[in-house]
């Protein structure tokens, strides 16, 4: 693992130190006179009223200051301070003082931080400056604020009208009281512009958003102004994505600017109906006219700015300065300004003369480097067949796959007339996943499909042969994995169409997990949803095409109408693709390209998550031990203000929509619990909580809130059918919201999360019902006769979701599980029909059991969500009446109930145990998987040691074996270097070497070192910490087989790795005080990296969060007497301390 702590080392790669290097070249032109500023300028503004011998121009920056300047005098500027988040918008408000008649003009600014600011500035023209006032702010939308303006209403009022980045509208009074809210859509608004040519009386007001729509809206007077009297009305649709920006010219036209490429005038006279579209070779971000000399001035994505002739059409010059994407444009006179991410602001003169004189500058600089290439030139014809290359519309791929199938496919001609396609030799494919180091690709080892694995010599193979790469991405335990493979990867025409037109490849995601959230990123971006089997077609450069999870194949009996809203319509199958994936690569291949290289530089663009400071991005010195600006602990607020929203009330958890599956969220839990844990109730540790001021900033009821939803949420798991009642663990997640039909997977790391969970709730809450978890998930991690212990003490990757339906005498009701078979059925080893489950009980206790379970004849999984029968008359066991009920349902003793509840729960064990084919067990040992799991059985053993102090040494030792293990297995003390997969069986390709760890290893195992220190005071494990920190906070070290390199920030099913790291240097500065400052400055550095995103989704970073209340309260240092048992000691331990054993002064 590579370290490096420099904010410039954050995100490095070829391509991007390439292009990183072509923009410095850039970056030393002096074109457009640039004024240089020290964070990147996301907006500006012009005043053109209040200054009385020059425009005033306002930037917003990134780093959250709006600088305002003279153009005359631009080295002059008066700096406005007030957001801590980035600046994304401004407008300026003027008016006149009654008592002194002077002018007098608010600046307000939109920001990240979800406000609106005003800063009042006073026009001194006598003493040739301005001077800003007090600034304030006010809350204005739920997410950050996107555009901004000043609008007049009926009666003659100002007020101001904001965009937010969740679709909302606002509307306010200056001093910022709010008149109206209105929801346009679900997505961004863009831009806001007020119609000049709108009668007074009833003035206009337009809107563009990120869904492509522009909306016009008719204001009242400012009394009557209210959400209701807001009526959005729509113009027709122009463009195809997002509206950037909206201009009126002097006709009273609108010009608009776009992500779908083009810029487009909207004439009024014929109902905003479109007459001229001017093509760029990337999204538009801003455009306004120069009416006097018939110029439409427009900003790209790529840098440049173009002067088109507005009569024509025609593109009469391109202004290149700007070394990064242009963000705004306005006009002073006869000079266009621009702002840029570069943080340059320049000035090009468009009046005539000037303009022609830089045009022909522009031919003699071109003509000279044309002079200069001593490459071979193109003929007329080719520049002809490129010129309409460059000026086609760029087509996606999607909608080629969408096209209507009797459409003729003409394959594209070189100048001879003949076929593009390139052909290449014959090229005989065998499978190779025989000897595979993955157990999920050796399970594929027969398939006729010509597998094989992502190495050096595959992908060469596709480069030779100019063939589509088919990249299929599963893991062991996946169901869905499972069908797809029995449907399409066994068979035939499946087979000699992937092996004839493409190089299959078929990849285990648990060992490259790199890979696999980078092709995710692309299929969640494009189709909205994501999920395994993860099938996407590549370029022989590895640029994604096309792709999606699972598709039915040709034998999809069962599973075919799942893909299809509609049952009577015949659904997309994986044949149909791959024909159509072939078709498009041979006759469309050039669109293709484009296409996946586009989608590669969007998908490169969002990858630089995480290396941009919310502080000071272009300037900050990355060796400087000057710590950037801590973010505010009011975003915990923000965070949990979402948890809410999303919470169900009914039966616990979160879900965005109903309806979508249920995840147990145990990175969310934990965070909830933390917050919860932060004020004292009775039986509450409050030292497992967040210290003041946490609990100040939020408030007692919040923090209470947070902690009903987590204990909610964990109590409803531990009775549904998400947890196996007959055995130990959790499945995966629930298709139902309460969570009693799962997907029948079990994995290592969400069960190892939940323990985690559940000590922390039972600090929260003394409830026996957690306790009981505890305890079952316990067994589940120590218990020799457990399925995913291992003999050498570590723990195996999951337990499938499907297994082969029980041997026993099949009845008389069976369905496709209960009975015989050969074929693996999904929960086939835990859900049972009421005959079944009756007979193995003796009466009264099968009634009793079958209450307690909610076991019914009919089966207990609703029709609706099984429309195939494929769990017909089947039960999955859930604690649907709790024994105090049973009590008085059967009229016996509670004792008794319970005894019965005991007996029948082993019978059924037993049963299931000895008459029924478990699910197959991954037998990977993920590394980053087990360091989840010590770090739980530390925690557990910490909850323990007060309770059941046998238990609680059994967690202390299982998690020190682990350690060991990994110590000796998987760990080059030489190097410091970790293997993430170990695979007990020794198969003959196991090869550590080429098992390299990524960022989740270090960061998981070094948290695990910690957790276990805190139990056993072993010295050894802190310096053993201290030599795995890595420092550069990439997911994986760089490789020519990625696209680019990922540096994970947000949570998911797992808590952020970064997020991880930043807590654990908070918690290794306390171990090691000499060097916490180093510690503590990294841990600063991780959060200030990521704190632009932090700043606008709080939600989607609480193990970062934690980390923030790490660093505004710093971790405290016990030292308790050395002669202290471990259960006194046990007592000290919390959230945000340190505890050691030491010399302790008395006095």
């Amino acid at each position: 693992m590579a370290a490096s702590s420099h904010a410039d080392h954050f995100f490095q790669t070829t391509s991007t130190l390439e292009e990183t290097e072509r923009k410095a070249r850039k970056a030393a032109n002096a074109l457009g006179e640039p004024t240089k500023f020290s964070t990147k300028l996301l907006a500006l503004v012009i005043d053109h009223h209040l200054q009385a011998h020059d425009d005033v121009v306002y930037v917003a920056q990134s780093g959250g200051d709006v600088n305002g300047l003279t153009l005359s005098s631009p080295e002059q500027r008066t700096v406005l301070r007030g957001p801590k988040a980035p600046v994304t918008c401004l407008a300026i408000h003027a008016a006149t003082d009654q008592s002194t008649g002077a002018r007098v003009k608010t600046v307000y600014a939109g920001s990240w931080d979800k406000s609106i600011w005003s800063f009042p500035v006073s026009d001194q023209t006598h003493a040739d400056k301005t001077a800003a006032l007090r600034p304030r702010s006010f809350p204005a939308h739920s997410d950050f604020v996107k555009s901004l303006a000043i609008a007049v209403t009926a009666d003659k009022e100002s007020i101001i009208i904001s965009g937010g980045a969740g679709g909302d509208i606002g509307f306010w009074s200056l001093s910022g009281d709010r008149l109206a809210v209105v929801k346009a859509n679900s997505r961004a608004v863009e831009c806001i512009t007020v119609d000049p040519f709108a009668p007074s009386e009833a003035p206009a007001v337009f809107f563009g958003t990120s869904q492509r729509n522009i909306f016009s809206t008719v204001l009242p007077a400012k009394t009557q102004l209210s959400s209701k009297s807001v009526v959005l009305s729509p113009l027709p649709a122009a463009h195809a994505t997002s509206v950037y920006k909206l201009h009126f010219d002097d006709d009273g036209d609108l010009w608009t600017a776009s992500a779908d490429k083009t810029c487009k005038r909207l004439v009024r006279d014929s109902g905003w109906k479109e007459d001229t579209v001017l093509q760029h070779p990337d999204f538009v971000k801003d455009v306004v006219t120069q009416d006097r000399y018939g110029l439409v001035l427009t900003a790209c994505r790529d840098e440049e700015i173009r002067v088109w002739d507005k009569a024509s059409s025609q593109l009469r010059h391109v202004f290149t300065g700007h070394f990064e994407e242009v963000t705004g444009l306005a006009l002073s006179g006869d000079d266009l300004v621009s702002v840029s991410i570069d943080a340059t602001l320049r000035r090009w003169s468009v009046e005539p003369k000037a303009l022609q004189k830089a045009i022909e500058a522009a031919k003699g600089a071109d003509a000279a480097e044309a002079k200069a290439d001593s490459g071979p030139q193109l003929t007329a014809e080719e520049e002809a067949e490129l010129r309409a290359l460059m000026e086609g519309e760029e087509a996606d791929i999607l909608d080629s796959m969408a096209a209507d199938k009797q459409d003729a496919e003409v394959p594209l001609q070189s100048s001879e007339g003949q076929c593009a396609a390139v052909r290449t030799m014959d090229l005989t494919l065998r499978n190779v996943l025989a000897n595979s180091q993955s157990p999920y690709l050796r399970a594929h080892k027969d398939n006729p499909v010509a597998w094989q694995e992502w190495t050096v010599e595959s992908l060469a193979l596709a480069k030779t042969h100019q063939r589509l790469i088919f990249l299929s991405i599963g893991y062991n335990a996946c169901h869905w994995c499972h069908v797809m493979e029995r449907e399409s990867f066994c068979s035939t025409e499946v087979a000699e169409l992937l092996n004839s037109s493409f190089i299959p490849i078929k990849l285990d995601r648990e060992l490259r997990p790199d890979l696999d959230d980078i092709y995710m990123n692309f299929v969640t971006a494009t189709t909205g949803s994501g999920g395994w089997p993860l099938n996407v077609f590549l370029t022989p450069d590895l640029e994604p095409v096309f792709g999606g999870t699972y598709w039915p194949g040709p034998s999809a009996s069962t599973t075919l109408h799942r893909v299809s809203t509609n049952p009577d319509e015949s659904p997309t199958t994986f044949l149909d693709i791959l024909r159509k994936m072939e078709s498009v690569w041979t006759h469309q291949r050039d669109r293709c390209l484009r296409s996946a290289a586009e989608v590669t530089k969007q998908l490169r663009w969002f990858a630089e998550e995480g290396t941009h400071s919310h502080t000071d991005p272009v300037v900050r010195d990355a060796s400087s031990e000057d710590s950037p600006e801590p973010l505010d602990l009011d975003l915990l607020d923000d965070a949990l203000s979402h948890f809410v929203s999303q919470f169900d009330p009914v039966n616990g958890g979160f879900s965005p929509s109903a309806g979508s599956p249920k995840f147990t969220t145990p990175v969310i839990l934990t965070f909830l619990l933390r917050i919860g844990a932060s004020v004292a109730y009775p039986s509450t540790h409050t030292r497992f909580g967040f210290p003041n001021p946490v609990p100040g900033i939020l408030g007692k009821d919040s923090c209470a809130q947070a902690a009903s939803m987590a204990l909610k949420t964990l109590r409803v798991l531990s009775r549904s059918g998400l947890r196996d009642h007959l055995g130990h663990g959790f499945h995966r997640y629930s298709v139902t919201a309460d969570w009693n039909l799962p997907h029948f997977e079990k994995m290592l790391y969400d069960n190892a999360q939940l323990l985690s969970c559940y000590s922390d709730a039972w600090a929260l809450r003394r409830d026996p019902e957690i306790l009981g978890t505890i305890f079952s998930l316990v067994e589940y991690f120590t218990s020799p006769s457990s399925s995913i212990l291992s003999p050498d003490g570590v723990w195996y990757a999951s337990e499938d979701a499907d297994s082969i339906p029980n041997f026993g005498s099949a009845s008389s009701t069976t369905s496709p599980i209960d009975g015989q078979g050969t074929e693996k059925k999904e929960g086939a080893y835990y859900v049972w029909s009421h005959k079944r489950f009756t007979d193995i009980l003796p009466e009264p206790d099968a009634a009793i059991l079958a209450a307690h379970f909610g076991v019914l004849p009919d089966g207990n999984i609703p029709a609706a969500l099984d429309i195939h029968d494929e769990f017909l008359n089947q039960n999955v066991l859930h604690i649907a009446a709790t024994p105090s009920t049973l009590a008085k349902q059967f009229q016996l003793p509670l004792s008794e109930i319970v005894a019965k509840i005991k007996s029948g729960k082993a019978t059924l064990s037993n049963y299931r145990r000895t008459q029924r084919v478990p699910p197959d067990v991954d037998n990977k040992v993920i590394l980053s998987c087990n360091a989840l799991a010590i770090t739980a059985l530390a925690r557990a053993a910490n909850t323990l040691a007060t309770i059941d102090s046998s238990r609680s040494q059994r967690c202390i030792a299982a998690a020190t074996r682990a350690l060991n293990f990994i110590k000796t297995r998987m760990y080059d003390s030489s190097t410091g270097k970790l293997s993430r997969i170990y695979e007990p069986d020794s198969h003959p390709a196991w090869d550590r070497s080429a098992s390299q760890a990524f960022l989740d290893d270090y960061a998981y195992l070094t948290t695990a070192l910690l957790s276990v220190y805190d139990l056993t005071f072993d010295r050894s494990l802190i310096t053993w910490a201290e030599n795995l920190h890595p420092g550069g906070y990439f997911q994986a070290q760089h490789a020519d087989d990625q696209l680019f390199r990922l540096k994970p920030g947000t949570d998911n099913s797992l808590p952020s790795a970064n997020g991880v790291i930043a807590n654990n240097l908070f918690y290794l500065g306390a171990h090691v005080p000499d060097q916490e400052a180093q510690y503590t400055r990294q841990a600063r550095a991780i959060l200030d990296a990521f704190g632009v995103e932090i700043i606008q989704h709080p939600f989607l970073y609480v193990s970062m969060l934690s980390a923030v209340v790490l660093d505004q309260v710093g971790v405290r240092r016990l030292i308790v007497p050395r002669t202290l048992d471990d259960v006194a000691v046990s007592r000290y331990k919390g959230f945000g301390r340190t505890v050691e054993k030491g010399d302790v002064d008395k006095n």
